[in-house]
């Protein structure tokens, strides 16, 4: 079986390779660079739902032989209660059927969420603070702010395992 995860960050490309190996065995991984056809910082759910969903679309277009096609999107999403940060997992087989996951949600420092709201993108931003420039391959603004209780791995872990569903339970799904 091939699966294409359509990014290079190592954070992410972990989070599949550790989802995927409990659902199937005899599975080639390749990793691709893709645009999401979004903002750099999508700041709501609707727009990271669609970044995730164009990436998982252009990997099947630029891998052919795939079997399945993975999108993941990070982004920010404000309520009534904060700016919280989440990510989002597209999975698309051959056949185009697509299912969708997301993670959980980790509320921002209003510091932060101000930088955002007037046009600053998040792992900039995380670098700049933390004067770390490998936190988006390794723990993520997640794990900074949680002090690793979950990282960037986990969150697409999280979205993976959940855009599983239509494909580990085809038939909860068979009506659609």
């Amino acid at each position: 079986m091939k699966i294409v995860i359509c990014t290079l960050n190592k954070a992410k490309n972990d989070a599949v390779k550790n989802v995927i190996s409990k659902v199937w065995s005899d599975v080639e991984f390749i990793s691709i660079k893709t645009e999401s056809g979004i903002s750099e910082q999508p700041m709501s759910d609707q727009e990271s739902i669609q970044g995730a969903i164009n990436r998982a679309k252009f990997g099947l277009k630029q891998i052919a032989a795939a079997d399945y096609s993975i999108g993941l999107e990070g982004n920010v999403d404000e309520n009534n209660f904060g700016m919280f940060l989440n990510g989002w997992a597209s999975i698309i087989n051959k056949k185009g059927k697509i299912g969708l996951g997301c993670s959980g949600k980790v509320e921002l420092p209003i510091k932060i969420s101000e930088q955002l709201k007037v046009g600053k993108e998040l792992g900039p931003l995380i670098q700049e603070l933390m004067k770390d420039n490998s936190i988006r391959n390794s723990l993520g603004t997640n794990g900074v702010l949680t002090k690793g209780l979950y990282t960037r791995t986990k969150e697409f872990e999280d979205a993976v395992s959940c855009a599983l569903a239509k494909f580990v339970n085809e038939n909860m799904y068979k009506s659609e």
